[in-house]
């Protein structure tokens, strides 16, 4: 996956995209972000979103609680009062105070804090900067959240159409569907999923728009969450194996080395990032093969070293060890190793695609 830049522009790189990227790289630190003359900071811990104390706008966040009727207008006065130097945060002075009680507030905190996002959401035309941080840095009052349910939820509150629809216009290319782990679809309200299935087949943005029976706002708003949340973007070229310049269709061993290189470099690469699960994404990716290969012929099983195992395929399929059939096994090769990356894709989003793909072209 692409990382992302030390500091920059949200125009180039919008912010719900650039949080998604560093929970992908399971980041820790500051962002700052600055829209026109306001000025903000996001917290993450390993990717997830996170409040500290002094991220928190005090004074802002009580006419958030005066709003909700939760504390009456003197209490919001005398509490506005207290010195911009005071030792103990507001959130332990209400919480002890129990008005609201300590459960209602930290819910009330992390919903002032989604509404803070959508409106960062809405600067386009901001810029941005990473710092690197330790959770040790931190007065931390909120953390673990789901930062692609959060961005998610932000994107459902902007109000705003005018960045996404400038950011959509530059997607000439066909989109399609991914299906990442980090979100399913109970994830995705019923309209985002209506849309994702849309995209299942490939259409442009667009085809989308001309063809969704969304309202135009709706659809940009799902596009543009879809796509930050890396459910859906653009196309990949489909994988291929890339053969040496010497490489002989005549050559079976070699054939068989070449294919069990590529399937190290998929399986190392899904272990980096997943851990053991890397398992059972390959395996989800062979139940894929074996059901396209038709009853005639041995499953393609799973080595303890992540490889695929075809020995039982090709003694099952005499004809591929006729010399005019060397280009025959060298595409079932092929295609076994594109289930692998089409199972990347699906589990671990476009970037990852994208990545693993530059990977086996090297």
């Amino acid at each position: 996956m692409d990382e992302i830049p030390v500091e920059g522009r949200l125009s180039d790189i919008p912010l719900p995209q650039i949080l998604h990227r560093l929970w992908l790289q399971k980041k820790s630190g500051i962002l700052v972000v600055s829209g026109g003359r306001e000025e903000k900071r996001l917290c993450l811990i390993k990717g997830l979103l996170a409040l500290d104390r002094e991220s928190l706008d005090e004074p802002r966040f009580l006419k958030h609680l005066g709003a909700r009727g939760l504390i009456t207008p003197a209490r919001t006065r005398r509490l506005q009062s207290r010195t911009v130097d005071e030792s103990e945060p507001l959130v332990k002075v209400l919480s002890r105070q129990e008005i609201p009680d300590s459960a209602l507030l930290w819910r009330e905190l992390e919903a002032y804090f989604l509404a803070s996002l959508a409106e960062m959401f809405e600067w386009a035309d901001g810029r941005f900067e990473f710092l690197p941080a330790s959770s040790q840095d931190f007065d931390l009052l909120l953390t673990g959240m789901s930062t692609p349910d959060m961005v998610l939820e932000g994107i459902r509150l902007m109000t705003r159409l005018k960045g996404m629809e400038e950011w959509l216009a530059g997607a000439k290319d066909p989109w399609q569907a991914f299906f990442p782990a980090h979100l399913g679809p109970a994830a995705l309200q019923p309209h985002e999923r209506y849309l994702l299935n849309l995209l299942s087949e490939g259409r442009t943005v667009e085809e989308v728009l001309s063809q969704s029976y969304l309202s135009r706002r709706d659809t940009i708003k799902a596009l543009f969450a879809l796509a930050c949340t890396g459910l859906a973007g653009p196309a990949a070229a489909r994988p291929h194996l890339k053969t040496p310049a010497d490489f002989s269709f005549t050559d079976y061993d070699k054939i068989l080395v070449h294919f069990k290189h590529k399937a190290s470099v998929i399986f190392r690469y899904v272990s980096k990032e997943v851990g053991p699960v890397a398992m059972s994404i390959m395996s989800k990716a062979l139940d894929e093969v074996n059901g396209w290969l038709g009853p005639g012929l041995p499953k393609v099983t799973l080595n303890p070293d992540g490889c695929p195992e075809v020995k039982a395929l090709l003694r099952g399929h005499i004809g591929l060890f006729r010399e005019e059939d060397g280009k025959n096994l060298f595409r079932i090769l092929d295609e076994i190793l594109a289930a692998e990356v089409l199972m990347v894709k699906r589990t671990l989003g476009h970037e990852h695609e994208a990545a693993l793909v530059r990977a086996l072209e090297r």
